[in-house]
């Protein structure tokens, strides 16, 4: 049985924000995101599409739809990454007031967190078990990667592009990034959501993790695909708590995502006084009343 305690300083780290530097940012009548006061800098020479007063943001009226959202933005934000400002990706992410509401807009991924939207995503704990006990299957993140480049990941996860569902983005990531076959990924189990809000530097991450277990068998042996994943680890659970514990190998939401599983595993007890704080710590507002 694992202590909780130790595990607690991953919840605050991943739940610290400080409300009074942010504004909220709205779409029409729709609360889309909050946005770091040092960002309002990069959106006060566009008051065609971004409308400043007092305490918020609202994108210009004028732009009454979905599309002609996209393509305002979208100008701005090729200026951005013209400037060095952004990087440019090509994913493209949906802006929703909720999750299962229709999209507000399109915008790159990586420029919605200069907004503080919503984002989603899915993670797959890949395990297997056998009369040696539980182990973890866990990624190496590629040194070429353009966040956290080298950290340990959860078994494969994904952020989800426009239009896609969770279980199409988890059997799409367990074929690119582990070379799983469909068959063996669709045998996932969906296992519940984990949400969190924290200010990384200037911006505030909302974001929804649809978290799946795959049980795989003993001959199917994850191949990383040297673009995303550089390699894969195969480690007890024991082992995985220590790096947690003692180390900051791991990518920071991946330990939430790996409490989870602990707690759903049984690894940690409700007998433990700090088990009901790690359990609220997986499930945050991404509303958080504080900014108004």
């Amino acid at each position: 049985m694992f202590s909780a305690a130790p595990l607690l300083p991953h919840i605050r780290y991943m739940s610290a924000f400080e409300a009074t530097q942010f504004v909220p940012f709205y779409i029409g009548q729709q609360l889309a995101g909050y946005i770091h006061h040092e960002q309002l800098g990069w959106l006060q020479p566009y008051p065609e599409v971004f409308q400043l007063g007092g305490k918020r943001v609202e994108l210009h009226p004028r732009l009454a739809s979905p599309e002609l959202r996209t393509l305002a933005v979208q100008a701005v934000v090729e200026e951005w990454v013209a400037a060095g400002m952004l990087k440019k990706r090509e994913e493209w992410y949906d802006v929703l007031s909720h999750w299962g509401a229709p999209p507000l807009m399109r915008i790159m991924r990586g420029a919605h967190r200069i907004f503080g939207m919503l984002s989603f995503g899915v993670h797959v704990t890949g395990y297997q078990h056998n009369e040696q006990g539980l182990k973890l299957w866990v990624g190496e993140r590629s040194k070429e990667k353009m966040t956290y480049p080298g950290k340990l990941d959860t078994f494969v996860a994904g952020g989800r592009s426009s239009g896609l569902l969770p279980t199409r983005v988890m059997v799409k990531e367990c074929g690119e990034e582990a070379h799983i076959p469909p068959e063996i990924a669709k045998t996932a189990r969906a296992v519940g959501a984990i949400t969190y809000c924290r200010q990384l530097q200037s911006t505030l991450e909302r974001d929804t993790m649809f978290v799946f277990e795959l049980k795989l068998p003993g001959d199917c042996l994850p191949v990383p695909d040297q673009v995303e994943v550089a390699d894969f680890h195969c480690l007890p659970a024991e082992e995985i708590y220590h790096l947690m514990v003692h180390s900051r190998k791991f990518k920071d939401n991946c330990h939430l995502v790996l409490i989870d599983f602990f707690i759903r595993h049984a690894f940690l007890s409700p007998d433990d006084p700090h088990y009901l704080t790690l359990l609220r710590g997986l499930h945050q507002s991404l509303f958080p009343p504080q900014i108004s």
